[in-house]
């Protein structure tokens, strides 16, 4: 099992679609950036959060790109589908899967996170301890109208932590549709699907349908009487914890009609 994990990351890290994608995303993140008009008194926290606050660019850039990068992961190379074959069952094929897939998020959010701090400092000046801009102080843009409530560094984990989890979301979505349905095509445009529907719908205001939602919208609505931001930052990944948990369930459920290729 460790060595179809570490085989695949290889693979997949050192293809081309992995490498396209991060380079494609680095100079969206830089072009965002360096062209955006910000209001004066503006600070690189705005031009950050700015980039990470629009859904379009959240999810049709930076989950759908990772999107590309899952079904690449689920592509299998002849080597992969020897070794794969040879695990000690398809439980630990799935789950060596999961493992390349979350290995793979963590390095994709540090890479985009580090990029767009980077180039934010670099375009605007500052560093990681300045404080919230004038302009975000009297709460006169919205994408950081949660300065009131929460320093720039917090606002930048709870994004981390939602970025991170969107990206495993896009994974066990993908994941579940090819379990359901044979071919790359159909699960990829259903996955994709979903993804476009969450850019245009806000799933949290939707009674029931919450549980679904993996857009950062969950940061605005923080408020300090929620008992500390740690605990909020728990508590808004509950719903999405039982929603990756009956993800799980399903492809387990359904594995023993998928096919090693």
């Amino acid at each position: 099992m460790r060595n179809y994990i570490w085989l695949t990351c290889i693979r997949v890290w050192s293809g081309k679609v992995f490498l396209g994608i991060t380079l494609l995303s680095i100079l969206a993140v830089f072009f965002l950036i360096r062209l955006t008009h910000l209001p004066s008194h503006s600070n690189h926290w705005d031009s950050f959060f700015f980039v990470f606050s629009n859904p379009y660019v959240y999810f049709l850039l930076f989950l759908t790109s990772f999107l590309v990068i899952v079904q690449d992961i689920y592509q299998e190379g002849a080597l992969g589908v020897f070794i794969a074959a040879r695990l000690t069952s398809k439980q630990h094929w799935l789950f060596a899967r999961y493992i390349v897939v979350f290995l793979t998020a963590i390095l994709i959010v540090f890479i985009v996170f580090g990029a767009a701090s980077t180039i934010s400092i670099a375009v605007h000046g500052g560093d990681y301890s300045s404080e919230w801009s004038k302009v975000s102080s009297d709460l006169e843009l919205s994408y950081t109208s949660f300065a009131a409530t929460l320093s720039p560094v917090q606002g930048m984990v709870l994004w981390f932590v939602r970025y991170f989890a969107g990206l495993l979301g896009v994974g066990l979505v993908y994941s579940t549709c090819c379990t359901l349905w044979k071919g790359r095509l159909f699960p990829f445009l259903m996955t994709a699907t979903f993804l476009f529907t969450q850019s245009l719908v806000n799933m949290s205001a939707i009674p029931g349908i919450g549980l679904i939602d993996i857009s950062a919208r969950y940061i605005y609505s923080y408020e300090i009487s929620d008992g500390g931001w740690g605990l909020f930052l728990l508590k808004s990944h509950i719903p999405l914890l039982l929603f990756y948990t009956f993800l799980v369930l399903v492809n387990i459920y359904r594995l023993d009609e998928v096919e090693i290729e």
